[in-house]
């Protein structure tokens, strides 16, 4: 019963060494397991971040893009806009001279007429 007792106790203590042995390996296992989340979770990070910077640099020079040629439209348009007023004003300035042109002539044949009219009236 001693030799019994004495190899229980053995058993025992080999049984809560193995435990702590295990619970050693597990918290070991546990540590190495979290580094290598920590690791990937880092890499993922900073892939992620790459991507944004890189979406955000497209997107960035796309607007820069878009803008330039909005700007272009615009400056076209100022221009077409200047160009039509130019016409405009060079056409208002021909009809203008056209009607002083004819005005001046109704003028004149208005004069000849009311001069022929007096000189019947004198005579």
């Amino acid at each position: 019963t001693l030799f019994k007792e004495w190899y229980e106790n053995l058993q025992n203590q080999l049984t809560e060494h193995q435990t702590r042995l295990d619970s050693r390996q597990s918290d070991k296992a546990v540590e190495r397991l979290q580094e290598e989340l920590m690791g990937v979770t880092s890499r993922m990070n900073a892939s992620v971040e790459r991507r944004l910077a890189e979406s955000s640099d497209l997107w960035n020079a796309k607007l820069k893009a878009q803008l330039q040629t909005s700007e272009k439209w615009d400056s076209n348009l100022q221009e077409a806009l200047a160009s039509a007023s130019a016409k405009n004003q060079s056409v208002i300035a021909r009809k203008v001279e056209e009607l002083e042109q004819s005005l001046d002539d109704k003028v004149r044949q208005l004069n000849r007429s009311t001069e022929s009219a007096v000189r019947e009236l004198l005579i």
